[in-house]
């Protein structure tokens, strides 16, 4: 049997948009068994690696801890220790400030763990002009795999694979929220990991009021733990009956995606649930951060609206996880109400 090795380092959304490569690599090859190896943990229904396996994409998942991928490397140099070979080895690296230094360190360690001495990614992009507009990184990694494949993988499809006792369930949960029947539902997401992400509160809470006022749209906040608070707070300050909250669904990403197909759009911030949203087909109205290169992070899919700062900010791409000039960030801040909601009514019309 054809042995495969996919190896990345991200988490959620890094993981979602490799779908459409992960989906080629499995198209080309059915019967293989493919393995991906990951530094995040799979013990838990939210584990993004757990999705990958659920939509078919891979057999097996390897989590190595820096440590002991640190071993690997270095027990790999020693000969007669029957480590394992693959077929075909696909380093998928996204991150384009250490993609030298990491190709340097790491090269030679996933060919020993090929037979064969070409990789599935060794080529560079050079990111030189901050102000360009890249591909998608999911476009950016299929290309530097085309390069060196005689077997160029063509894009897949980004949408996760529902069933229809999944599509069942999402329609039970949502008639347990209790929602208006002359309503639209939107999923709304105001969390993220990194600060720069976030979009401040108080421009949610002007936004939000004008929807339901002006519209038959109503929001259903999805997030986690570390967003309730927030949740709960943006939800006193909205009309009673017209907000909802799926907190059950943060534990369980399958049951997420559900509940997010059911949905008429996504509005929120650059964060994993915006990816989660674009694997279940909607179209995202993003309040995107300027911190990063142009597009690199967009969700996958067309017909998103991708709001950033304009014009651009001299500080722009500075590559912070935190606004070095405070919270929210500058370049967040910049983007107002009105023009996200005129995307709104785009979307409703």
């Amino acid at each position: 049997m054809k042995e495969i090795l996919i190896h990345t380092s991200g988490s959620l959304g890094d993981i979602l948009v490799l779908f459409p490569i992960m989906a080629g690599i499995r198209k080309q090859n059915p019967d293989a068994r493919i393995t991906l190896l990951n530094k995040h943990d799979t013990f838990f229904s939210a584990s993004p690696l757990e999705l990958s396996r659920q939509a078919g994409y891979v057999d097996d998942i390897k989590i190595t801890k820096r440590w002991s991928l640190r071993l690997m490397k270095l027990f790999s140099f020693l000969p007669g220790l029957g480590r394992k070979k693959y077929d075909q080895v696909y380093w998928l690296i996204r991150d384009s400030r250490t993609l030298s230094n990491k190709i340097r360190r790491e090269k030679a360690f996933f060919q020993r763990l090929s037979k064969s001495s070409v990789l599935g990614m060794t080529s560079l992009l050079k990111f030189d002009d901050k102000n360009q507009y890249f591909p998608r990184v999911g476009e950016l990694l299929l290309e530097r795999i085309n390069t060196n494949n005689p077997n160029p993988i063509k894009p897949g499809t980004h949408l996760f694979p529902l069933t229809k006792e999944d599509l069942g369930e999402a329609r039970k949960y949502i008639h347990g929220l209790g929602l208006p029947e002359d309503c639209i539902p939107f999923a709304a997401c105001i969390g993220g990991k990194k600060p720069v992400c976030h979009w401040p509160l108080e421009k949610y809470e002007v936004l939000l009021n004008k929807i339901i006022a002006e519209t038959n749209a109503v929001p259903v906040f999805i997030g986690g733990p570390f967003d309730r608070d927030n949740i709960q707070f943006l939800m006193q300050k909205l009309p009673a009956g017209r907000t909802f909250y799926a907190s059950e669904l943060a534990s369980d990403l399958r049951k997420t995606i559900g509940l997010l197909s059911q949905m008429s759009f996504y509005l929120g911030n650059d964060t994993g649930t915006m990816h989660l949203a674009a694997s279940a087909g909607l179209q995202c109205i993003v309040m995107m951060p300027s911190h990063n290169f142009k597009g690199l992070w967009n969700p996958l899919g067309e017909g998103h609206f991708i709001l950033q700062c304009e014009p651009e900010l001299e500080c722009s791409c500075c590559r912070e996880a935190t606004c070095p000039l405070g919270t929210p960030a500058k370049c967040m801040n910049a983007i107002e109400p009105e023009r996200v909601f005129k995307a709104v009514l785009s979307i409703l019309r």
